[in-house]
């Protein structure tokens, strides 16, 4: 090895540090701001999750006040009402429970990753909410660790937990036919514009 070859090693490896240096710097810059992308609303409203509560134990399962409930309060907002706290990625005025029912999200839950025949592949449950967020609320795909998402996972995780699913459980055939049905009917009323 010569002379100038090890010199613009050194000094690429140098360069590299440097960047790898700056971009944690930034990002950490940006990540202790007041207006990361990574943080809940400052107030989470209680609105609609009194009926969970209740019916679930929340307070109970998650500690009152901590990170999960109000993750689990956040997702159940943004479930009920996307374009209100979701705003940021919700182009139209769909929200989630139109298409879904929320025992339907502790099902998908379980069954996390499942095969999607039409991309030929299998999907992720985050990979699924993504899709939703782009092609049914017709918005933008938030970052993986934005709330919008990781948020709308935490509370199927407690409707999973709340309906003692266990991994890969199945709704029964009037449960199942129950959810396809809500499903098809708020997809025939996006797709004829009810929610522009």
């Amino acid at each position: 090895m010569n002379r100038t070859s090890f010199v613009y090693i050194r000094n690429h490896f140098f360069n590299m540090v440097i960047f790898a240096i700056l971009a944690i710097g930034v990002f950490l810059a940006h990540a202790t701001s007041k207006h990361t992308f990574m943080k809940r609303p400052p107030t989470i409203t209680k609105e609609g999750i009194m009926l969970l509560q209740d019916q679930f134990h929340l307070n109970q399962k998650f500690g009152q006040g901590g990170y999960f409930s109000n993750a689990v309060i956040h997702g159940y907002n943004i479930f009920s009402n996307s374009p209100k706290y979701a705003k940021r990625f919700v182009g139209n005025k769909a929200s989630c429970k139109d298409c879904h029912m929320p025992k339907s999200m502790g099902y998908a839950f379980v069954r996390m990753d499942r095969y999607n025949k039409d991309l030929l592949k299998r999907l992720s449950f985050e990979e699924q909410v993504l899709r939703c967020y782009v092609k049914h609320l017709e918005g933008h795909v938030p970052p993986f660790f934005d709330p919008a998402l990781q948020d709308i996972k935490i509370f199927a995780r407690f409707m999973s937990i709340g309906l003692k699913l266990q991994e890969g459980s199945l709704p029964s055939q009037k449960e199942h036919k129950i959810f396809t049905n809500f499903t098809s009917i708020g997809l025939r009323k996006l797709h004829e514009g009810n929610y522009k």
